[in-house]
């Protein structure tokens, strides 16, 4: 744990000087305002990438994926052509370029994923420290040590989702289909292009609580769909029927608590109304799948965007309760990310590859 401690310190004090140190510039959409400083942003993202990116055997995935990695390089060109994920295999053929070995394919995918979070969260978030620590603590850090290719096509809907906000159709689903690259499951995002931008109301919240309960009475469909797509047995496997523990669950909904209790709700605009119903959104989304620990890997698709959905909760004028809260919600964030990482024996036991052998 001690790799993960440290890291997390140094990325709060990159992100906080990138947060004080600015450079003032002229953004078409915002006016005059200060953004964040660029060479301390970098700084922030580089400990982030280097553990991601230096691990070895760290991640539930990391051996099949290592296991893979000849099948990748030997079967891109096919699968560009055929398009069967080609994303990954693209990956490990420039790895084999640069050096013939499966962590460099880490280490490439590691760079990708990461820098495209926080690049994002640096343009975007009003709370830039604030959110980087959720980056972390939400779990969206350490899950890309374990699903590689979800979170390469997770991170770039996310990079690209501003063309929902500016209801720009056609570049949306240039993005989700780049991203299915990566992994298909992706292209449910597509359906993020239609979340409203008005506050949701009890009709909403019924149909949200009908399709969850859909969800959940469709599993042996679902799961026969997967199977045809994926061509192997799926429904059997301890994984696919394994439940999701209630805490989980239960963190999902916690920002719709602030949103009720303490959120100025008239003060919020319509591009901060997506953002909050993406937090109801993917709540009863981990709520559906929660029967499934196969299924609720989608989740962290929804789940991304609580890091850039939270803050905009916390639009109270009082700046101490504001300060107040966001203590409060690193604090419990940060118990949970504890508990979830020591919980994980292929994430706890962190080792670096300067640890394997490498023949040179």
């Amino acid at each position: 744990m001690i790799v993960y401690i440290i890291t997390t310190l140094l990325v709060f004090i990159f992100a906080t000087m990138a947060s004080y140190i600015k450079i003032t510039n002229n953004l078409e959409i915002n006016g005059y305002y200060s953004r964040n400083n660029r060479f301390f942003v970098l700084l922030t993202s580089l400990p982030l990438i280097l553990v991601g990116g230096f691990r070895w055997r760290v991640g539930t995935d990391y051996w099949q994926y290592s296991i893979n990695y000849e099948y990748y390089v030997n079967n891109f060109w096919n699968s560009l052509f055929t398009f069967e994920e080609p994303g990954l295999k693209f990956i490990a053929w420039i790895s084999s370029i640069i050096y013939d070995d499966y962590t460099t394919m880490f280490f490439i995918a590691s760079v990708i994923t990461i820098t495209l979070f926080v690049l994002t969260l640096s343009k975007y978030s009003k709370m830039f420290v604030f959110s980087i620590l959720l980056f972390i603590f939400v779990g969206v850090w350490h899950g890309s040590f374990n699903g590689v290719k979800q979170y390469l096509a997770c991170a770039i809907v996310f990079a690209g989702h501003r063309y929902i906000i500016n209801k720009n159709l056609i570049k949306y689903m240039i993005v989700v289909i780049t991203a299915s690259m990566f992994h298909f499951s992706v292209v449910l995002m597509g359906l993020l292009y239609f979340v409203p931008r008005t506050r949701l109301n009890l009709k909403h919240i019924f149909i949200l609580g009908l399709a969850t309960l859909a969800i959940v009475s469709s599993y042996g469909f679902i799961f026969e769909l997967v199977e045809n797509f994926r061509k192997s047995s799926l429904a059997t496997t301890p994984y696919a029927l394994r439940e999701v523990s209630i805490y989980r669950v239960l963190v999902a909904f916690a920002p719709l608590a602030i949103y009720f209790v303490f959120t100025k709700r008239f003060k919020l605009s319509s591009e901060e109304l997506f953002y909050i119903n993406l937090l109801f959104i993917n709540a009863f989304v981990v709520l559906a799948t929660s029967q499934s620990a196969y299924l609720a890997r989608l989740a962290l698709y929804t789940n991304a965007f609580t890091i850039i959905a939270l803050p905009k909760l916390l639009n109270m004028n009082d700046k101490y309760l504001k300060f107040l809260l966001q203590m409060i919600i690193i604090i419990l964030y940060g118990i949970f990310w504890y508990i979830d990482v020591t919980k994980s024996s292929s994430l706890v036991n962190y080792q670096w590859i300067f640890d394997k052998d490498f023949n040179f």
